[in-house]
């Protein structure tokens, strides 16, 4: 003990002695202070200086996550100004980060940064900055929205983060139990993401503090002996702190497959069978340093969940994770595609210009035939097959059973059924029929057509640049998964 590395020795009823070996240890005696230089002040520094952190506390309820991570109380939790010695990592973490932001903005760095507060339960990730707002609506798109600072507040000072750690602790779950009269009832992270630039120099590196909800046995916290809620119908359904207590235990037994997962070195690792997982996926197998906190209880009736933790601990120190600096290939690449895009944008704008184009559009579907103009026409045109007075005569009544308006005009879907029927009738033959069809397309005057003016504005002379533009915008897509 005493923040130094060194070893558990467990006794565990049905398991024997247990010997666990960790790069810190520390007894009930050790301050906050010590636990904080221990190991998560080298992630915060790492963070500071370009690269993701994580740091998450796993453990039984009741056994000292919350505690560890935030303080024993709010007023602890969001402690930023350094008087309160039971402030936990997060207040020390922030405060830390928030000091390291002054300075380098004073030697003319850029530094932006922002803060997400979210809570997993079961399948829903809520936005305690936004009043426990859900993020996603479905499968795979929390994470996404998280990651992406869609629930992304600006941070400006340290009174302001302050209060936001105040706001989101205020929309947490909690309830009183058997093992823990302040239990966490589903798991919290907090996501810091830091931008920092000089000229054309950027880093973005994230921080994330993960407090999971604590392991639970429904008969050791009490949840399980609470009474059943009674809903319509005579179906009775599991009481508020029963089901919070299923929702923690799965999305941890999620983490503990992805942990078997990442120790046996399977192919596949499954992140995405919860939404914790989905969140802490970066932190264990991804570009990250990752300090996991394990707390226990030295109480012989725990003994077994303890037993479980440190086990849990045992198999994420053989984790071997690649944090690497944030600015990479991809990040320039990325800026040369800006650039490129860029300079397209003024070759198109200097090239464009706006031109009013008039077309035609006519409606067939009312288009209408001259019936008595028609015949006159063919007549002349082909005296010879169609200027009989027999002849004419047919059509022109065929033409006027047609017509249903009366006014010596059939509309241009009626035209060929007139010349079917008379062709049918045996007054025309097969080779008259289709002398007619060529006359009707020869006809100026016979065809009426229902025709309107279009006039657009339309954008021309850069449409090569235009189609090399949207080349690199599906590039820039494809590099930033947007």
């Amino acid at each position: 003990a005493g923040g130094k590395a060194g070893n558990v020795l467990m006794c565990c009823p049905g398991s024997g002695l247990r010997d666990f070996s960790f790069d810190a240890v520390f007894d009930e005696a050790s301050t906050q202070q010590l636990v904080y230089d221990s190991s998560p002040r080298l992630l915060v520094t790492d963070f500071i200086n370009g690269r993701n952190s994580c740091i998450f506390a796993y453990g039984q309820t009741g056994s000292g996550k919350t505690y560890t991570m935030f303080g024993p109380d709010e007023e602890a939790g969001a402690a930023l100004g350094g008087g309160d010695t039971r402030a936990g990592i997060v207040p020390r973490a922030c405060r830390e980060v928030m000091g390291a932001m002054r300075e380098r903005r004073a030697r003319g760095l850029k530094v932006t940064l922002t803060a997400t507060y979210v809570e997993v339960f079961g399948e829903v990730v809520s936005d305690l900055l936004n009043d426990g707002a859900a993020v996603g609506m479905w499968q795979g798109v929390a994470h996404r929205a998280v990651y992406a600072g869609d629930c992304a507040v600006l941070v400006e000072g340290e009174e302001e983060l302050r209060r936001l750690l105040v706001k989101g602790d205020a929309c947490k779950r909690r309830a009183a139990t058997a093992m823990n009269e302040r239990s966490s009832r589903a798991h919290s992270l907090l996501l810091l993401r830091c931008l920092q630039e000089n000229g054309e120099t950027e880093v973005v590196s994230s921080l994330c503090l993960a407090d999971l909800g604590g392991s639970e046995q429904v008969l050791k916290s009490g949840v399980a002996g609470l009474e059943e809620e009674e809903r319509g119908g005579g179906f009775k359904v599991k009481g508020e702190r029963m089901v919070e207590a299923i929702n923690i235990n799965i999305g941890l037994l999620s983490l503990k497959s992805c942990i078997t997962a990442l120790v046996e070195q399977r192919s596949h690792v499954p992140f995405n069978d919860s939404r914790l997982t989905m969140l802490l996926a970066e932190a264990l197998g991804g570009d990250c340093r990752t300090s996991v906190v394990v707390t226990g209880s030295s109480e012989p009736r725990h003994a077994l969940e303890t037993l479980n933790a440190l086990r849990f601990g045992e198999d994420c120190s053989q984790i071997s994770t690649s944090a690497s600096d944030s600015l990479g290939a991809a990040m320039r690449a990325v800026r040369a595609l800006d650039a490129d895009i860029a300079q397209l944008e003024g070759e198109i704008k200097a090239k464009e210009r706006w031109e009013v184009v008039r077309s035609l559009r006519r409606d067939e579907q009312h288009a209408r035939v001259d019936y008595a103009d028609f015949l006159a026409f063919v007549a002349a045109q082909q005296p010879v097959r169609f200027n009989k007075p027999p002849l004419q005569e047919a059509m022109l009544a065929q033409f006027r059973a047609l017509d249903e308006t009366g006014d010596g005009w059939v509309s241009a879907e009626a035209f060929p059924r007139a010349i079917a029927a008379l062709q049918e009738a045996g007054v025309l033959s097969e080779e008259d029929a289709a002398e007619l069809h060529k006359e009707a397309e020869l006809d100026p005057n016979a065809d009426e057509q229902a025709e309107e003016v279009v006039v657009k504005t339309v954008l021309v002379g850069a449409e090569e640049e235009r189609e090399r533009l949207e080349l690199l915008l599906s590039r820039r897509r494809i590099l930033t998964g947007a």
